[in-house]
């Protein structure tokens, strides 16, 4: 949420309402933060283009955030690209990456007009030194695929603030660090599925943390036409046998996924235990053979192990 530009207050001596200027609205501003591709060897005409060859994957392709640029708080996921690709992005100093495994961008990256937005927003704390995400790409088109990435959000100029307001803001930020954006996407990796084949795919959560889920999209396109690819699919709980709808009636896709411009977002969040295992059965209704991704979006709640 941004911060307003006037506040109210009321004057302890007259009790009058006083309006006055926001003293940290002067040091907060939007920004993007792109990866440097410069040294990589897959710069474009400018380093903030990533020009993969066919196939291949790329090595780690900085994001650094340091004190001259503040901390910095992430809300949203943008891209465009000359062709598909699959992702993953790391906390080099956290240790802590955003996904299980790399995950297909059309899933988790919108455009400026329909950003994808975080369920939780990611904030990077700089008060104690630079800190760097690293963003690994893998083209999926089979052609030179040139890239441009942005994460969206807003930057907080703490070394030209004033003590008083570097404090605050360092204050009531820094408990964001308690959640970690974690992307969920298949154990299995994906491949082109048959029309009317049933599949299964799981999705596992890793043995760290807890994960609350927030928001379900999904990437299928019929390899023959290019165009979008309905299916059917019923979600299980693996240990339970707990179904998330009737048993048989199978949920179409239009019903219960969307893309990363326009997520699922179920009315309930999942919340998912360590080691939890999802499982989903699908049937492609298209009428070739598509390629299937899916995505679930949300936070791992850092808390310690005796207490979750």
């Amino acid at each position: 949420m941004s911060f307003h530009v006037l506040l109210q207050r009321k004057d302890k001596k007259t009790k009058e309402d006083i309006i006055y200027f926001n003293p940290t609205k002067r040091f907060v501003a939007p920004r993007w933060y792109i990866p440097n591709a410069q040294g990589s060897g897959l710069a474009g005409a400018n380093p903030s283009m990533i020009v993969l060859p066919a196939n291949q994957t790329s090595g780690n392709i900085p994001i650094e955030f340091d004190e001259g640029n503040g901390h910095a708080e992430i809300f949203g996921i943008v891209s465009e690209s000359t062709g598909s690709y699959e992702i993953t992005i790391i906390d080099q100093g956290r240790k802590h990456s955003w996904m299980n495994r790399p995950i297909q961008i059309d899933t988790i990256a919108g455009s400026a007009q329909r950003p994808f937005i975080l369920p939780v927003t990611y904030f990077l704390n700089v008060e104690k030194g630079t800190r760097q995400l690293s963003v690994i790409v893998t083209d999926l088109s089979g052609n030179q695929n040139t890239i441009r990435l942005a994460l969206v959000g807003r930057a907080f100029f703490i070394k030209q603030a004033p003590q008083d307001v570097r404090q605050a803001i360092t204050r009531k930020f820094g408990i964001k660090e308690r959640v970690l954006t974690y992307m969920l996407t298949t154990a299995q990796a994906q491949m082109a599925i048959a029309t009317a084949t049933q599949t299964r795919v799981e999705f596992i959560v890793p043995s760290d943390y807890p994960m609350e889920l927030m928001k379900m999209t999904a990437s299928s396109i019929d390899t023959t036409t290019g165009l979008a690819a309905p299916f059917e699919f019923e979600m299980i709980d693996y240990s339970s046998g707990r179904r998330y709808s009737q048993e048989n009636l199978r949920i179409h896709s239009n019903l219960g996924w969307g893309n990363a411009q326009y997520p699922y977002i179920p009315f309930e969040s999942f919340f998912l235990p360590r080691n939890y295992r999802l499982m989903m059965d699908y049937w492609s209704l298209a009428p070739n053979d598509a390629n299937f991704y899916f995505t679930l979006t949300g936070s791992k709640v850092l808390i310690p192990k005796e207490q979750a």
